[in-house]
């Protein structure tokens, strides 16, 4: 379930510059409804700055709440592009647009380990768990298959290049919405252990920002611009995805308990092996790539094996049947 917020679109209309000629960023208005699609288009070929690979983060500010939403889009041979469509849940107010040009492209790079696990006998539930890891000496073979797989395909399947030190480094790939990559070491009985790591926020250092406003208008309510001359983006985000609101008194039931008490049965509410994973205030199934790698992280024991397109589930060992 997504999480209430902008929907990323890739629809382009008629567009409004902003500045003279020589602005690298173009938008296709300053006011807009709820289901308006907002566009942009930037062109880095304006100021010097025609990249081949970068990245354009595009990060959104409510000024009143001062909650905030993140994007990235490609730059490829100088030019980005996208929209977003302003969903119904968004408040009307004054929202400031960041555009930041980064040279750093989205990459996938990391480390492998040569891991032995040690297990122990787990007398509640019956089974052997893993207690203890070590890594183990030696250089990690490069006979490990990475494949890459979106929902329109495979985007990437080779061996991984692995260095002395166990780091590798995928080649750069385009791709919408959302992927899974899958290691792969075949028939071989080793273990290892992989760590992957992607460019985040907090190491950014733009060579281009420019703050655009926008005003969301609801219903009747149209909300005046006020003194958007006093705002300052701050690149530092202490508190990522914070929402600030008035003091309030909270009583009765969440939305997650709300939904649980009319809509789920009482054998998946009640008992020591049940667990409620909050998708409608909580947007972290959302941001996972999908609702298995959401589970395995969360679920003690819980393992998916990947044969092909198909996953095969097992919980300590035993296969288990998701629904």
């Amino acid at each position: 379930m997504k999480a209430p917020g902008l929907l990323s679109l890739f629809l382009l209309g008629s567009l409004f510059v902003c500045g003279q000629s020589s602005n690298p960023l173009r938008l296709n208005g300053k006011e807009f409804s709820v289901c308006d699609t907002i566009s942009f288009e930037w062109s880095g070929h304006n100021i010097g700055k025609a990249y081949k690979l970068a990245t354009l983060h595009v990060w959104i500010e409510d000024l009143e709440t001062n909650q905030r939403w993140k994007y990235r889009y490609p730059i490829v041979n100088g030019i980005s592009e996208g929209a977003l469509e302003v969903s119904k849940e968004i408040d009307a107010g004054i929202y400031a647009f960041t555009f930041m040009g980064s040279d750093e492209f989205l990459e996938m790079k990391g480390q492998v380990k040569n891991m032995r696990f040690k297990t122990s006998y787990n007398y509640k539930t019956d089974k052997q768990d893993t207690v203890v890891t070590y890594e183990m000496p030696g250089k990690v073979g490069e006979d490990i298959r990475y494949t890459l797989i979106s929902s329109k395909g495979i985007l990437l399947n080779d061996f991984l290049k692995v260095g002395a030190k166990g780091e590798y480094s995928l080649p750069p790939v385009i791709f919408g919405d959302t992927a899974n990559l899958i290691f792969d070491i075949g028939k071989k009985k080793n273990r290892y252990w992989v760590f992957l790591q992607t460019p985040i926020d907090s190491m950014l250092t733009p060579f281009y920002t420019q703050t655009q406003f926008v005003r969301i208008n609801k219903d009747s309510l149209v909300p005046s611009f006020g003194d958007t001359a006093a705002y300052v983006f701050n690149l530092v985000d202490p508190y990522p995805d914070y929402k600030t609101l008035r003091e309030v008194t909270v009583t009765g039931l969440t939305k997650a308990e709300r939904y649980e008490k009319e809509h789920v049965s009482g054998l998946f509410r009640h008992g020591i092996d049940v667990r409620t994973f909050d998708g409608i205030e909580s947007d972290d199934i959302a941001r996972s790539p999908d609702l298995f790698t959401f589970l395995q992280a969360r679920v003690a024991g819980l393992r998916i094996n990947y044969r092909g397109p198909r996953r095969y589930f097992s919980w300590r060992n035993d296969p288990v049947a998701i629904f």
